[in-house]
């Protein structure tokens, strides 16, 4: 009896001490910084992980599910040693996605909103599935049918707990409202989310309307095209605004206005007046295609030679948003 009781307590120390690891790591490592103020690159490097790792727990849990089920309907065949091996790879890898994805957002460039509910649900998900954990391991060391019923709770919470932070995640990654763009307009409106059309896929994105230089008069339609407005910044919402825009800004970097080049992001100014080669919007347009730091990233459509070209003309000529399309094409040589 004496072995048996010792066996059953040991089952707990694994889970707390893996618990108050995790706890102790993530509020620890959180709160690093480098001497400038900003996050350690390692970390960042390792939050990158949290992209790749994220979809693990996802599909443990709902494998979990499923033996629980079939283990349920009483098949005949023992499913408990395979119903502990998921519960245990996914409370690990639930863990391990938290701080990840705690080091991820210490780069910034994210929503608030998007991004403290994404963490709220993908936390809740972690705990609940830990507390599944510790009350199936209560149930075997001293039964009880109650602890075996709230650990099962506690799984499907997760998993309820899963799809908004999947939702906020998608948002998180391709803009707000990922989700719901394509979905049907009456089911947008059952939900209560935005009602306003998706484009066509495939589509091209549109820049937004022209607007009138500091100081300028307000644009007509017979105003002479502008280097910046009508040939500069439709290249950078086809290619560049997904990830650098008003939904989502990567390396806190916005490519939908000369102001917010000229600011720029992490890395610095992207767009350096005068100088294409010191621009870091040229440099990373201008990298091999294999190169993880070329943009947009492979796999998305690239800038043609010809595109990459009229940027650097433009900010080679003083990367001015009254300069006309007509005197930019002449200096680019078209």
């Amino acid at each position: 009896m004496a072995n048996e009781a010792l066996t059953h307590r040991a089952g707990y120390v694994p889970s707390a001490t893996l618990v108050v690891v995790v706890t102790a790591g993530l509020c620890g490592m959180a709160l690093l910084r480098a001497p400038d103020g900003a996050p350690p690159s390692w970390l960042l490097f390792l939050g990158r992980f949290h992209v790749a790792l994220i979809h693990s727990p996802i599909g443990l849990i709902v494998g979990l599910a499923a033996v629980e089920i079939a283990h349920g309907m009483r098949t005949g065949v023992d499913l408990r040693p395979a119903s502990w091996i998921l519960l245990w790879l996914t409370a690990l890898t639930a863990a391990l996605a938290v701080v990840l994805g705690t080091l991820l957002a210490l780069a910034g460039g994210y929503d608030d909103h998007l991004l403290r509910w994404h963490r709220i649900a993908g936390t809740a998900m972690a705990v609940l599935v830990f507390w599944a954990l510790a009350l199936r391991l209560r149930h075997r060391a001293k039964g009880g049918a109650a602890n075996l019923a709230v650990a099962h709770l506690c799984l499907a919470g997760a998993i309820a707990a899963a799809v908004p932070a999947g939702h906020f995640g998608g948002s998180l990654t391709h803009g707000s409202g990922y989700l719901v763009r394509y979905m049907p307009s009456e089911l947008r409106s059952l939900i209560g989310a935005t009602t306003e059309e998706a484009p066509p896929p495939n589509s091209t994105p549109q820049p937004p309307p022209r607007t009138a230089a500091p100081g300028g008069t307000d644009p007509s339609p017979s105003s002479p095209p502008l280097a910046f407005a009508d040939r500069v910044l439709p290249i950078l919402v086809r290619y560049c605004v997904s990830c650098h825009g008003p939904d989502k800004q990567q390396s806190a970097l916005r490519t939908d206005s000369l102001a917010a080049l000229l600011e720029g992001g992490y890395e610095g100014p992207a767009v350096v007046p005068g100088d294409p080669a010191q621009s870091l919007l040229v440099e990373v347009l201008q990298l091999p295609l294999s190169d993880d730091l070329h943009m947009p990233p492979e796999g998305k459509p690239q800038p043609t030679p010809e595109e990459i070209a009229l940027i650097a003309a433009w900010i080679a000529e003083g990367a001015s948003d009254t300069q006309s399309a007509a005197d930019l094409e002449a200096a680019a040589g078209r």
